[in-house]
């Protein structure tokens, strides 16, 4: 079989053989294969993880790509129940003429419900709208040990904190329902403004939470210890005729990937300097693509870091520990003489994890880009990771490719209650991992 990558592409794991589930309900097939070769079901979206959550080393991978129909849309409601593969593009291509938004995206559309629920994606508006599981009101489920059926909170509940965010190890989600939002346009007023420290990065969001639905900053990843950056923020225009799909901003597409990375100390450094000074305190109008999916207008930018690929570290550090902890991570990646490439801290809400497994959590949240070097990044990667554990945070599943199993148990303290409710038909390369014991 042809090696499948992560979108990280650090990762390169050969499945024994690759399932394309081409209706509801329609795993009977791999699941006999399953059980005849004693293979474990690895479910796979759009393979849009960094690390290895969603990869099989001789196990099925069981791909949603076909699950991509619309099964019922309420255009009064907002109620939207779709297939498990449909994108968050695709419901928004949809949705958004009607007055409707998803009510929680990540950083690009290219992302499947059903990969939106196993890994409980949060976005901008963490602050104010939680988690994408905390909107999600119903899945179909398949597992190896029962027919398919639908689950909703109030119906199973400890199956349900299981799945949200259960990395898709709980069974097979074809179907998901979920409560869009209201828009009035496909516009936002958005605005950005400098900021140096991490003290006035936390006075700057605290001031504008409450009077912004969406809060991102920007962070020099090569002068992390004195920290620079932008704070972006917007908010939807009350403009019902601006409620058509705006029109795409010209797309660059990177064809191939260079024989090396193209990422680098020096590169990475003349890069951030230029995109401090190049934005200017302003406010200003944008559409809503250009406003959370920046980086879908490069096309396989992921090549760019050469056939190494490259590792992503996000952790969420309390509030109380995150000034100390992000202090200690910077002398730790200038020590390994690195530069994160790309950069994002965000200042979390207070909203309960929506599942056993969910990321996010009250604090700062910073994500770091690394090109893969080998052991010296595995390295680096392993110290980031002792000073997140000593300062009671955690790492996100979603983007993780080395993450220990001590590690993740610690952090993740109710990860037998998935383990109890996961089926034993379904594994991954980051469940072998990291529930070893």
């Amino acid at each position: 079989m042809t090696a499948q990558m992560s979108w990280g592409r650090a990762h390169r794991l050969n499945p024994a053989q690759t399932f394309r589930v081409s209706k509801a309900g329609g795993l009977d097939a791999a699941l006999i294969l399953a059980k005849e070769q004693g293979l474990p079901i690895t479910p796979y979206g759009q393979g849009r993880s960094y690390g290895d959550s969603c990869l099989s080393d001789g196990g099925i991978l069981a791909q949603t790509d076909r699950l991509d129909c619309f099964e019922n849309f309420d255009r009064d409601s907002g109620l939207l129940r779709a297939q498990a593969g449909v994108t968050i593009g695709a419901v928004l291509e949809a949705s958004v003429p009607h007055g409707w938004f998803i009510p929680v995206s990540p950083g690009t559309r290219f992302v499947s419900l059903g990969g939106a629920v196993a890994n409980d994606v949060h976005g901008k508006n963490h602050h104010q709208s939680g988690s994408f599981g905390h909107h999600v009101t119903g899945l179909g489920l398949t597992r190896s040990d029962s027919p398919r059926r639908w689950i909703t909170p109030e119906s199973d509940p400890r199956l349900w904190k299981a799945t949200i965010g259960g990395l898709g190890l709980t069974g097979f989600i074809d179907s998901v329902e979920i409560q869009l939002s209201p828009i009035q346009s496909a516009f936002l007023a958005a605005g950005q403004t400098r900021f140096r420290g991490l003290d006035q990065f936390q006075d700057l969001s605290r001031k504008l939470e409450d009077d912004h639905q969406f809060l991102v900053a920007w962070i020099d990843g090569s002068k992390l210890e004195s920290p620079r950056g932008i704070l972006f923020w917007g908010d939807f225009e009350r403009d019902p005729q601006a409620l058509g799909l705006p029109g795409e901003s010209s797309t660059i597409d990177i064809p191939l990937t260079p024989p090396l990375s193209m990422i680098g100390r020096i590169t990475t450094g003349l890069f951030n300097n230029i995109y401090y000074h190049a934005h200017r305190p302003r406010t200003y109008r944008c559409a809503y693509p250009q406003f959370f999916y920046p980086l879908d207008r490069l096309n396989h930018w992921n090549r760019l870091y050469g056939p190494r690929g490259f590792y992503q570290h996000q952790s969420v550090l309390p509030l109380t520990q995150a000034r100390t902890g992000i202090q200690e991570m910077a002398k730790i990646v200038d020590r390994y003489r690195q530069a994160s490439a790309l950069s994002v801290l965000k200042l979390m809400g207070d909203s309960s994890p929506a599942g056993y497994l969910s990321f996010a959590a009250p604090g700062f949240t910073l994500a770091l880009d690394f090109p893969n070097r080998g052991d010296q990044t595995l390295k680096l990667l392993a110290e980031l990771e002792a000073v997140v554990l000593a300062h009671g945070g955690r790492i996100y599943p979603a983007k993780d490719g080395q993450m220990s199993a001590a590690a993740f148990q610690a952090m993740y303290p109710q990860w037998e209650k998935l383990a109890k409710a996961r089926d034993p038909a379904f594994s991954s390369a980051f469940w072998e991992r990291v529930s070893r014991s």
